[in-house]
Parts: C-alpha cells; sequence; structure tokens
C-alpha cells in the first residue's frame, strides 16, 4: 500500500467509522512526509564524520527519502552505513557525492555518466509501492492491517501502531505515468476495488482487468495478481499471462505475499481458501516459495525478517506478531502439509539466526511439548515420508491418497 492508496481507502470509509486515538495519529503519522515542514539545518556547520538520518539527507538534497530508498536499492546515491536496525549518512561521504554530481552543462553530465539518474520524478507519482509507508495496528501484541482493523468497530482500544515499510530483495521496475491523471487515478480506484470483486463477483473482477489489461506495466500488473491469488487462481493465472518473461520469478516474493495476507485480511478465511494452490502455481512458474523478504518500520527497525517457514513456524504470534489463525483449526494443518510437499525449507535461518525447526522448539520448551502445530505437522510429514519409503508402490499410492 502506498500513499494514494491508503488515502483513496481513507476517503471510500463511512464518514461515521469510529476510530480510537490510535487510528487518527497512525493516519497522521502516515501522511506526514505530505504534511509536515522541516526545520532548517545549517548543513554547512556539521562535521564531516558526523552521521546524519535519511531525513535530515532528503531535506538537504531536496529529494523525498522514498527517492533515496530506490538509490539504495539500485544504487546511485551517496554511500550509506547500514547500521544493525538503521540507515545512516556520513556528511562527509554525502559532500563527495554532491561534488562528484556537479556539473556545469548537460554534456558534462552526460560524460560523468549522470543523465539516467533517478529521482521520483523519473519513477513517476504511481510508483512501485515496495518501499512505501502503511500503517499496522497492534492489539494485544499483534499487528492488523489498518483498515481491518476497523472492522473490529473499535470496542477493544489498541495497544499502539507501526508504520510498515517493506524492502524487497529486488527493485520492480517503475510504472509508466499515464498523461491523463484522470486515467491515473481511475486505474487506482480499479485496483482498489479488486479484491473485494475478485472474492464477490469474479466476473465483474474480470471486466475491471480487461478495460485497463493494455495499458499497464508489469508492476502494475502486480497488484491485481496479488490480489487474485489469494481467492481465485484460475484468474491470477489469466494475469500472470500478461507478464513480461520471468517476471514473476524475479520480482514476486511469496513471504511477503504471505505476510501482507496474514495482516490485511481475516487469517482463518485466508486459511480457509487453502492457498497451498497458489504455492503449488508458484512453484510451477519458476518462483522460489523459499525466498525470504524483510520487512522494518519508518525507522528501518526490523519487523520481520524470513521465510513463509518462518510466519509458518510462529503459532503463538510470538516472534513476528501475526494475527495468526485458530490454533485448533484444520486449515492450518492443510496449508502445511501442502507447502511441505512443495519443498518448504524448515531450516533457513532467519537475521537473527532463528529457523522455522528453532522457532517450533523454544514453543515447545515454553509452552509444553507437542504444543507447537508446526512441529506436530513437521514431525507427521517426516513419519509418514518414511513410511511411504518402506512401502511398496501400489500400497504407497493408496497411503498416500489416504494421508
Amino acid at each position: 500500500m502506498n500513499t494514494e492508496d491508503f488515502l483513496y481507502k481513507l476517503k471510500k470509509l463511512p464518514p461515521d467509522t469510529p476510530m480510537t486515538a490510535i487510528h487518527i495519529a497512525a493516519i497522521l503519522e502516515t501522511l506526514s512526509g505530505n504534511l509536515k515542514l522541516k526545520a532548517n539545518t545549517d548543513f554547512d556547520s556539521l562535521s564531516q564524520s558526523k552521521l546524519i538520518d535519511e531525513e535530515m539527507l532528503a531535506d538537504w538534497l531536496g529529494e523525498s527519502p522514498s527517492t533515496l530508498q530506490k538509490w539504495r536499492v539500485k544504487g546511485g546515491g551517496p554511500q550509506f552505513v547500514r547500521l544493525p536496525k538503521s540507515v545512516r549518512y556520513s556528511v562527509g561521504a554525502v559532500r563527495d557525492w554532491i561534488e562528484t554530481h556537479t556539473v556545469s552543462s548537460t554534456s558534462e553530465a552526460h560524460v560523468k555518466g549522470l543523465t539516467k539518474f533517478e529521482t521520483d520524478e523519473d519513477f513517476g507519482k504511481q510508483s512501485s509501492s515496495f518501499l512505501d509507508l502503511y500503517p499496522v495496528i497492534i492489539y494485544e501484541n499483534k499487528y492488523l492491517g489498518f483498515f481491518r482493523s476497523l472492522d473490529n468497530g473499535c470496542e477493544i482500544e489498541p495497544d499502539g501502531f507501526k508504520l510498515v515499510r517493506v524492502m524487497t530483495l529486488s527493485a520492480l521496475q517503475p510504472p509508466t505515468v499515464p498523461e491523463n491523471q484522470n486515467e491515473l487515478k481511475d486505474l487506482l480506484v480499479a485496483l482498489n476495488e479488486m479484491t473485494n470483486l475478485i472474492a464477490k463477483n469474479p466476473g465483474e473482477a474480470r471486466k475491471k482487468y480487461g478495460d485497463w489489461e493494455k495499458r499497464m506495466t508489469d508492476t502494475q500488473r502486480l497488484g491485481y495478481f496479488e490480489s487474485a491469488l489469494a481467492f481465485n487462481l484460475d484468474f491470477a493465472k489469466e494475469i500472470a499471462e500478461g507478464f513480461s518473461h520471468n517476471f514473476l520469478a524475479e520480482n514476486f516474493n511469496p513471504a511477503l505475499w504471505f505476510w501482507k495476507n496474514i495482516v490485511e485480511q481475516d487469517e482463518v478465511n485466508f486459511c480457509r481458501e487453502n492457498p497451498v494452490y497458489a504455492f503449488e502455481y508458484l512453484k510451477e512458474i519458476g518462483v522460489n516459495i523459499n525466498r525470504p523478504v524483510e520487512i522494518v518500520d519508518a525507522h528501518n527497525n526490523e519487523i520481520f525478517s524470513g521465510t513463509v517457514a518462518h510466519i509458518m513456524a510462529d503459532t503463538f504470534a510470538e516472534n513476528f506478531h501475526l494475527n495468526y489463525p485458530n490454533q485448533e483449526s484444520p486449515y492450518y494443518q492443510q496449508l502445511l502439509l501442502g507447502l511441505l510437499e512443495n519443498g518448504l525449507d524448515v531450516n533457513s535461518d532467519d537475521k537473527s539466526a532463528k529457523s522455522p525447526i528453532s522457532i517450533a522448539e523454544e514453543i515447545n520448551h515454553s509452552c509444553g511439548v507437542q504444543i507447537s502445530l508446526f512441529a506436530k505437522g513437521f514431525n507427521s510429514f517426516q513419519l509418514n515420508k518414511k513410511l511411504q519409503a518402506s512401502l511398496s508402490g501400489e500400497t504407497k499410492e493408496k497411503f498416500k491418497q489416504n494421508f
């Protein structure tokens, strides 16, 4: 979700939608980049060794934070210091960078290789949302998407909120901007309506997608694909036919898609749709279902780092604070077994050196042996694999069908 998406959805809320003070604060901070006036800083007086944050550098250069974030992903910006939970810039490095990008003519810029230097204007107003911020509301130490949290009727006071920034492993290509700004707005409206339409009226969803399909870039099409993949696999496959070769294999991140659906959708309904079929399809088209993702907050503090397996392993939501499906739900076991059949990696470490198996073991250690659904499911999967390996061909096939 980017700022344009967030504003659109806010405007669509009924006038009498109840909100708490936490929701109001989340709205203001989400939109603060467009609202607040930054204090003037005397950059000439800063020492060469001083480290400054992203917001101060954006103010210095007259660029937006999202431009700096894109430079960090694609290269071309000032050198930066990657601290454990934040990013900083050395004043000396920034001054050196400014010096190398100071030219007296466009021909000199061409010689220096600066003519293709990218800013927000180059990416366009309707830029990829992979570096944008959106709020999640915290209830009892669990994350809930902002708009989904309003479904509670605000009967329970939230504990707080976080602004989430998603850092994908490869930057998506920038979408083109329609010359007609009304057309751009219409495209945004269509994309925001897609999730509800796919679930409630697939025929109308296909029609709306068809109206735009010929004018979309791969990045814009990705939003439709992500929505369809959660609720209508056949439609998702139709959308996928419009992507350029290997686009999904190179850019789609299953862990990010799964994380967002758990946070933003009703998690039990999402699991009831049995997204294992989605993962089977992703594997079929060459998408790595074990691809990791890093999700941070507005200050680059880590919120989540890991894979689909890490999310599945955290059945008590103590590590990643996701609003997890009911622990007794059969849909969880069905999804886990399907993922394991498709090669889910249970041993890969996240940035804190925790593997899904170690998370499950922690749960068993702290809450009681065999309390972790992930550990139960994985052990059952391994046992059945061993049994299958010891059976004859005909018996093995019957056993597999029953399992």
